[in-house]
């Protein structure tokens, strides 16, 4: 028999919605937060099921578990901000501290 494998989540979807804080609206707030940020975090959910069980299945078969990665494409803007981003540059933030907490979890 031949079993398939998921050794990799990549998530690098998205786009911008542009405009000065104080003329952004709850619809580009949410937007930007939707997917950016929900979205990898539901794939990321669903690949971990999948993931995980393969590593246990693994390291009962043969005693150690294949490498899997978790990948997240973010932007600079999450780090240093940008003009007429704040909506974008909140959601990239969300992405690096999604991704960092994955790694701390799941090693």
């Amino acid at each position: 028999t031949h079993t398939l494998s998921l050794s990799l989540s990549l998530s690098l979807s998205g786009y911008t919605w542009d405009g000065v804080i104080h003329k952004t609206s709850e619809q580009q707030w949410q937007a930007m937060l939707e997917i950016h940020c929900t979205v990898p975090f539901k794939l990321i959910q669903a690949a971990g099921e999948h993931m995980r069980a393969m590593a246990k299945a693994e390291i009962k078969e043969t005693g150690k578990a294949r490498p899997r990665v978790v990948l997240n494409i973010s932007s600079t803007t999450g780090v240093h901000g940008n003009s007429g981003q704040a909506n974008y540059a909140t959601a990239k933030s969300g992405i690096i501290g999604l991704t960092k907490t994955v790694a701390k979890e799941w090693g």
